[in-house]
């Protein structure tokens, strides 16, 4: 069950952070409370740290270069884009890897065949919204407050 609720975390937090990212471009004047934007929860900052960590590898550089470029406000996409990676080689990758953690959910009985198959179903859209997110546009407006 643990798995399960970590899979979905995971996709939960790549869809609720892509909202963010879609509401804070929608020129909305409304901010964080202060320390709002720093509070993840511990399983999601540990979910968005493998998945950094998958892209990172993929990209073929160090996950503490791709967060630096993802706070200076590029993507994923046009980090890997720049060195020279097509950007659906990256998604495959994170969706080969959050394949691979349901099936193991599966394996173990942590999920139902039906619940592994709308996680894999959804693991594609998932994955593209987390590698065209820009991570460092969002971050930057929540800090400042604007």
């Amino acid at each position: 069950m643990k798995r399960f609720i970590t899979i979905v975390a995971l996709a939960g937090t790549l869809l609720v952070g892509s909202a963010g990212v879609a509401f804070a471009a929608s020129g909305s004047s409304t901010t964080a409370p202060s320390g709002a934007a720093a509070t993840v929860h511990p399983r999601r900052a540990l979910l968005r740290r493998e998945a950094l960590g998958v892209a990172a590898k993929t990209i073929g550089i160090s996950r503490q270069d791709l967060r630096q470029d993802l706070a200076n406000g590029q993507t994923i996409a046009q980090v890997a884009q720049s060195k020279g990676v097509d950007v659906q080689t990256v998604i495959d990758a994170l969706v080969k890897a959050g394949t691979a953690r349901a099936d193991q959910a599966l394996q173990f009985g942590r999920i139902t065949q039906t619940q592994h198959d709308t996680i894999v179903s959804k693991l594609p859209d998932v994955a593209s919204t987390f590698v065209n997110r820009q991570w460092g546009q969002h971050r930057a407006s929540t800090a400042t407050g604007s």
